[in-house]
């Protein structure tokens, strides 16, 4: 049990890690990428980690990193 209290300290922690980078990268941006592209319009479908990894990298060219 407090194993898998830990495990879910550890993503909320990573997700917050995540969102303060994300808020950082759109703040430096001259022009933000469209709200749907950011929302990922079907997100209830599940993505193969290819497809995940290329969004990732899409994303990643938006932002100029």
């Amino acid at each position: 049990m407090v194993e898998g209290y830990k495990w879910r300290q550890e993503q909320r922690q990573q997700e917050l890690t995540v969102l303060a980078w994300s808020v950082a990268a759109l703040m430096r941006q001259k022009k933000l990428p469209r709200l749907e592209r950011l929302l990922k319009k079907g997100e209830g479908q599940k993505k193969t980690a290819e497809e995940a990894r290329r969004e990732w990298e899409e994303l990643q060219k938006e932002f100029g990193l």
